[in-house]
Formats: structure tokens, sequence, C-alpha cells
């Protein structure tokens, strides 16, 4: 089967899960053996749904960039939180074909199979949430990526203040290096327009550009979307998210 970009369509890269109940594990003992779980008298439990009690858990394999559990004090409070942290797995192509909400959504399913099958841990996605994720759009271009380098340039030292700052890439433009990719950041979110074709370790389809879109907390994550609860995304809201930024 050969995969198509999906060039109109904005993509889901990487993704952070939130609110991810545990509602069991099977065997504490064997995972802090494995040193994948610590458990400390006298420190803040999470406290599973079944009443079992540990004080960190975090696992990272091939399938998930990691998960972790545990506790946090906010205003004197023990307040307990699990992440899960996903990307574009198990693709001969690596990340170039992203993610629909529907693909990720069989992804993290399969994610909580396999931390059961693997690592007795059975979790609970039922109220999940999102606190950070990647859009982008991938595309053929009919020239050389590096024929764009000056609209590029342009296009983001034009870009609104409170978008955040550009990397330093201004002092090797006049260096004459070659330059793949462009981003402007701040702590909420990130604009980067890159060269897909080089980045790949596979033969692309042709010369390809990356426009991603980085948003960073649950906040900005709500205020892009009007909500962060995974359930109630959308393609479509995504897909609208990114052209009205790509027009602002």
């Amino acid at each position: 089967m050969i995969n198509k970009l999906k060039e109109t369509q904005a993509l889901i890269d990487k993704i952070r899960f939130t609110n991810i109940s545990i509602e069991d594990i099977e065997d504490l003992d064997q995972l802090r053996e494995q040193e994948y779980l610590t458990k400390e008298s006298g420190k803040m439990k999470y406290i599973t749904n079944s009443g079992k009690e540990f004080n960190h858990l975090t696992i990272k394999d091939d399938v998930v960039d990691i998960f972790s559990a545990g506790t946090s004090k906010l205003n004197g409070n023990c307040i307990p939180y699990t992440k899960m942290e996903l990307s574009i797995h198990g693709k001969s192509d690596g990340n170039l074909y992203c993610n629909t909400v529907c693909e990720y959504e069989d992804q993290l399913i399969q994610t909580q199979e396999h931390l059961w099958n693997k690592y007795g841990v059975k979790t609970n996605a039922e109220n999940v949430k999102v606190s950070y994720i990647e859009v982008n759009k991938t595309f053929q271009l009919e020239h050389l990526f590096a024929e764009y380098k000056r609209p590029i340039i342009l296009l983001m030292s034009r870009l609104p203040k409170n978008k955040g700052v550009q990397m330093d890439f201004k002092s090797l433009i006049n260096r004459k290096y070659k330059i793949n990719d462009f981003a402007v950041s701040n702590n909420s979110s990130a604009i980067k327009i890159y060269d897909k074709s080089s980045q790949m370790q596979i033969e692309a389809q042709g010369e390809l550009m990356r426009v991603e879109l980085t948003l960073k907390d649950a906040k900005t994550v709500k205020g892009a979307f009007k909500t962060n609860i995974w359930n109630e995304l959308t393609d479509e809201a995504i897909n609208e998210y990114f052209n009205t930024q790509m027009k602002k």
C-alpha cells in the first residue's frame, strides 16, 4: 500500500494526554524491581481506583514515549496526575504521514492495551484531556526548498510579536549556510516551517515543506479549539484552526 500525503488536511504529530486514571496495577513489587515504580513510606501517594498506592510511575519504550503518574502539591493539597506522551510510531516512513483524530484514538487504545499486557497497568481514558499537541500540513513544492528561503524569512519576520522570538538563524544566513528550518516560539506556542525532505531517512516524494503549529499547554489547546477534552476534538476543528492561523 502506497501512502499519499493529505496535503489539505492538518494532521497530528506529537500529543500529550492527561487525566488518564489508573484502574489497577497487577504487580507493584515487580514494577518496583524493574525500576518503573517507586514506593516509599511517609511520602505522598498516588492511589489507583483499586486502592493500591505508590509514589511515582514512569514507563518509556518503543510504543509509548512516556507514561507517568504520581502526585504534586497545589495550595497545600495532594493532587494526583497522569500524563501520556505519544508520537507517530511503527511506520517505516517515520512521521511523514501523521495521524487524524481517529487514528490517534486507535493508537491511544492500543497503547492502553500495551500498558496492560506488558506492564500490568490498567488505565481508564474515558475523561482524557490534551495538554500539548503538534499539528501540521506537509506538501510538495514546485522548486527546491532553498529557493523559498527569502519569502519564508520575510514571513517569519512579520509575525506578530506575541508569537514569540525567532530562532537565531540570521547569522547563519549571512554566512551562507544551508538553512532547513525556521521557527518562532514562546512559552505557550510555536510556529515552524522546515524542509521535510532533508529530514527524512527514506526517499521522500520530491521536495516537501512542513508547516507546524505547536500548542504547549492545556490553556492554549483550549483557547485554540474551544475545548481540550479529547472526545470533543475533531479533524474539522483542527483543520479550521490551522487554516485560520495561516490566514493571520
